[in-house]
């Protein structure tokens, strides 16, 4: 079996855990034909001086140090309570970087602020401030981080829009191409404020069963990464400007 992340064959057994060796990536399942590895030889303390990732890579297993990147990057996800997506694109910035000899002197500062410029491009608006309570790391070394990673990729943060998410989740839900495109045109009228992923999701529900194609919420929230509850609040708004029957679910 591949990750379906990075399409790597290098998969490891941790424990419990499957993992890739080449991005960190978790499996939910166990790959077949895996090697096993102890958690003991994977993890490790972090170096105090700085170092350059690349040359840290020379110096322990690579199956050591992806594994330890990859689970700081997860947690971190994790305690938010950030999407799929949203680590994903972590994973694939951290892999760049080090690619690129990022420096740092702080793995917690490093993983907090790779995963803050991930969250940013798919539209999550994570502070400076909750990140810092949260992780006890200085505030101004999170900035830092991620003026350098910005500058270091050359991103410039897209404001991707509900449209995007239709399109990349419609596919995973099964919904027919006439759902879609109602749902795009749903989109249009999501209300100024509401996260895209979110705004998506809601289209998504309404043109699902405006077309008699019953989506169902929980279904929606769990491919999408979001919380149904937070779901139902946008849908019910939109409802207001565009009213549907909405058979056999009620929108509290």
């Amino acid at each position: 079996m591949k990750c379906p992340l990075c399409g790597s064959s290098d998969i490891l057994k941790a424990e419990t855990e499957y993992v890739c060796t080449s991005c960190g990536y978790v499996f939910t399942e166990a790959p077949e034909e895996i090697f096993v590895v102890k958690r003991e030889e994977m993890l490790g303390s972090a170096p105090v001086h700085e170092y350059a990732f690349l040359e840290k890579i020379a110096r322990r297993k690579s199956t050591d140090f992806y594994r330890r990147y990859g689970a700081r990057v997860q947690h971190t996800c994790e305690v938010l309570r950030l999407p799929e997506i949203v680590r994903e694109e972590a994973l694939s910035l951290e892999r760049k970087l080090l690619k690129r000899k990022f420096r740092t002197v702080s793995l917690e500062v490093f993983t907090v602020s790779v995963v803050l410029v991930a969250s940013r491009i798919h539209g999550f608006a994570l502070s400076y401030d909750t990140l810092s309570r949260t992780f006890k790391v200085p505030k101004n070394e999170i900035y830092r981080h991620v003026k350098r990673i910005t500058l270091e990729l050359g991103i410039k943060v897209p404001q991707r829009t509900a449209k995007d998410y239709i399109l990349s989740y419609a596919p995973k839900l099964g919904v027919p191409e006439k759902v879609v495109r109602e749902a795009l045109q749903i989109s249009e009228e999501v209300p100024q404020g509401v996260n895209p992923i979110v705004g998506a999701g809601a289209s998504l529900y309404i043109a699902s069963h405006s077309n008699g194609y019953k989506l169902r919420q929980f279904e929606i929230a769990e491919v999408l990464g979001i919380t149904d509850v937070g779901l139902r609040v946008v849908i019910k708004r939109m409802n207001k400007t565009k009213p549907v029957l909405v058979a056999n679910e009620i929108v509290r």
